[in-house]
């Protein structure tokens, strides 16, 4: 056996800092990201359409399809908190929870609660999802 490491198969994107500290995340990466951040919210309206809190809990695929598509929200609304904050001004959304709750739903997916997620998916996403629409959260960025 070979001490070398197989190349993985899995292409990642070029790193968005320069390693300096200095952001080198442009104005096009920051709407690229809330469009990612729109699409996703809009998965999850799709996936919760016309579901009640107990067939979503019973319901193993649409449970993970939506923590997916939540993890998706997170990771792009940090992603822009970090790279340019200045785009993240909301009126109703505290784009610091949502990346946290990227988090947990990635480091603390044993001590997830189903309907607290349901919920979020019910209630704060459509609330995000107005906010983004709204440009609040892309300074003044047109959305559909």
């Amino acid at each position: 056996m070979s001490s070398r490491r197989a190349r993985c198969a899995i292409r990642r994107s070029p790193a968005r800092s320069s390693g300096s500290g200095c952001s080198s995340m442009t104005r096009r990466d920051a709407e690229a990201m809330v469009d990612d951040v729109v699409a996703a919210c809009e998965q999850v309206e799709v996936l919760v359409d016309g579901v009640t809190l107990d067939s979503y809990i019973a319901d193993l695929r649409t449970r993970r399809a939506l923590e997916r598509q939540l993890e998706i929200v997170g990771e792009a609304v940090g992603r822009v908190l970090r790279h340019a904050p200045e785009a993240t001004a909301t009126r109703t959304t505290d784009p610091r929870q949502v990346a946290g709750f990227r988090n947990r739903l990635a480091h603390e997916y044993d001590a997830l609660d189903d309907a607290a997620v349901y919920g979020i998916a019910v209630r704060d996403v459509p609330a995000l999802l107005e906010d983004l629409r709204a440009g609040s959260l892309s300074a003044g960025r047109r959305h559909r």
